[in-house]
């Protein structure tokens, strides 16, 4: 199975659960480690995406 050999997790959630304990813990979707994750809000970056592009650029550049 591809997912014990790398940390790229299955995107049916369903199928988390046929993974074994210790794959699952490596898994950044399995539902121990999804509780920290950070989730990214898609629409303030398609509304504001490349105003916060600009002003990273223009901090990063300092």
């Amino acid at each position: 199975m591809y997912a014990q050999h790398i940390a790229y997790a299955p995107v049916n959630k369903a199928a988390i659960s046929a993974l074994d304990a210790k794959t699952q813990a490596n898994m950044p979707n399995s539902p121990a480690n999804a509780k920290n994750a950070v989730l990214q809000d898609t629409a303030v970056w398609t509304d504001h995406g490349d105003e916060l592009e600009q002003r990273f650029t223009a901090w990063a550049s300092k």
